[in-house]
């Protein structure tokens, strides 16, 4: 194995020097957000990069599942080119492969310990469709909180760590693919990201969080001892910031899918640059997203303590969602305290 990855690492610095040379798929398109980004080219390839690890490294037997990751990473990337600028077609088409992918595979979700939404999950429509909601909700909520360097990667390396700890604590992961090589290939990824050498792109944060949702839901429905609650709280960042940016979207009448820069990260970074007078926008980037992701380690460490305990892992939900509020109410408002 360690061969095979040091083979995988050289191979990926060498393509990363060539597609720089070639400033190949880079981030400089203009829009708003790229302002809280570094003024130079960086290659949009960290799910590229993440894909070729995961073929690499997983038995061909999951030619169909890596043939749904391919698509949506076709998808992704043509966001990133900006062939695909409506957010409306990509969130129908990301729903169109998501659904057909739940509904092949058989992928559901049993229970959820609220008896009356149990019965609804009985039925087999309604189960494909909220399953394949809640895998929509995390694609999504991972390229919204993919703002600020290592944020994403460094929020789903946390996700896999902990799986991996409940495997050697003799749960049963049924992992589709190799869940050691794609820890290696997101703390590789990480470090590329945190000295800001590659960006996930669409494309990236997209297959991070279709193929992290897919091993949760799996995980869940062969551990069913294991509270729903505790899958909630891995995924709790993604899918909250998705549902606050929705709402606060709609506050202020804009469309809820269009992207801006008013997401908790943004507001962090803004607070962090003003705070301490950082000038260079690749450090306080790295900077802000590893402050985040401190937090959400201690959180999901915390959540390990007791995996079975839905009310445990409710209030502990529940804080979460307490302290992103109150830090996104604190920080938007210094925001136009500091602008006014």
């Amino acid at each position: 194995m360690i061969t095979t990855l040091l083979i995988l690492y050289l191979s990926s610095f060498i393509l990363l020097f060539y597609i720089k040379k070639k400033k190949i798929l880079t981030n400089k398109t203009g829009d708003l957000h790229q302002t809280y980004t570094s003024k130079k080219e960086i290659p949009l390839f960290g799910g590229i990069f993440l894909y070729l690890f995961m073929l690499v490294s997983t038995q061909q037997e999951n030619l169909i599942f890596f043939t749904f990751c391919f698509i949506l990473l076709i998808l992704g990337i043509l966001s990133d080119m900006k062939k695909i600028i409506s957010p409306q077609i990509r969130l129908f088409l990301q729903f169109l492969l998501i659904f057909s992918f739940v509904y092949l595979f058989n992928l559901e979700i049993q229970t959820i310990r609220i008896q009356v939404f149990d019965q609804l999950l009985d039925n087999v429509l309604f189960n494909i469709l909220f399953t394949s909601f809640c895998i929509l909700i995390i694609v999504n909520g991972s390229n919204f909180i993919d703002g600020v360097n290592t944020l994403t990667i460094g929020y789903f390396l946390i996700v896999i760590i902990a799986l991996i700890k409940l495997d050697n604590s003799g749960l049963n992961i049924y992992s589709i693919i190799n869940i050691n090589y794609f820890l290696y290939s997101l703390i590789f990824l990480f470090f590329l990201n945190l000295f800001n050498q590659i960006y996930l792109g669409d494309h990236g944060a997209y297959l991070l969080g279709f193929v992290s949702s897919v091993l949760l839901v799996n995980f869940y429905y062969y551990n069913q001892n294991v509270s729903p609650f505790f899958i909630v709280l891995l995924l709790w960042y993604p899918a909250f910031e998705t549902l606050f940016s929705i709402i606060r979207k709609i506050k202020f009448k804009r469309t809820p899918i269009d992207p801006d820069i008013f997401h908790l990260h943004h507001l962090i970074f803004n607070f962090i640059k003003q705070k301490y007078q950082i000038n260079k926008n690749s450090l306080c980037n790295s900077l802000t997203g590893c402050l985040i992701n401190l937090y959400n380690f201690a959180i999901i460490f915390f959540s390990l303590r007791d995996i079975n305990n839905s009310q445990y892992q409710i209030m502990l939900i529940l804080f979460n969602i307490l302290i992103y509020s109150f830090l996104y109410l604190r920080f938007f408002k210094k925001k136009f305290d500091h602008t006014s």
